[in-house]
């Protein structure tokens, strides 16, 4: 196997393996949590921003930024360019971009929040301001995630084939 097929290897893996954690937490996680109270919704949303804050979570989240556009570079030639570029856009533009600039913003304003020094109707507040738009900008990063590795499958399926001009 060459180096090229091993980065298109890993590209896939990570970028699948982003789109079932996020699809994970809107057809899972986030439905259960609305279950909850307020103080119970909270506390689980600090603890698991938290804990996801981890070198794996990090590696599997950054590779597919740096290793898309490489592997598209290897396949230039070959049908799976142009899949491998709109990979790219759509997991830099729907996944990391959107968690940089709307998911991580809102887990900050969390993570700073007393939950014990907290009144019911602080904690209440709080719910109502993060909740719905973390929810909607979660379904956005599961969709891209799931249309990016969507791209990379077909890539992989067309990458052979080479582009005359």
């Amino acid at each position: 196997m060459n180096t090229s097929s091993i980065l298109l290897m890993l590209s896939g893996i990570t970028t699948a393996l982003m789109a079932g954690l996020f699809f994970s937490w809107s057809v899972a996680v986030m439905p259960g949590l609305s279950l909850v109270h307020n103080d119970q919704y909270l506390a689980a949303m600090q603890a698991m921003n938290r804990a996801i804050q981890n070198p794996l979570f990090l590696i599997c989240f950054m590779l597919p930024v740096a290793l898309l556009p490489l592997v598209a570079y290897h396949y230039y030639h070959t049908g799976g360019f142009v899949w491998l570029l709109v990979a790219e856009v759509l997991y830099v533009a729907g996944v990391f971009l959107v968690t940089m600039i709307g998911n991580v913003p809102i887990n900050d304003r969390l993570d700073k929040m007393h939950l014990t020094l907290s009144t019911a109707d602080d904690l209440h507040a709080m719910r109502m301001r993060i909740e719905n738009t973390w929810v909607w900008l979660n379904y956005i990063r599961t969709v891209a995630a799931v249309a990016a590795i969507i791209c990379v499958l077909y890539a992989c399926m067309v990458k052979g084939q080479v582009i005359t001009h």
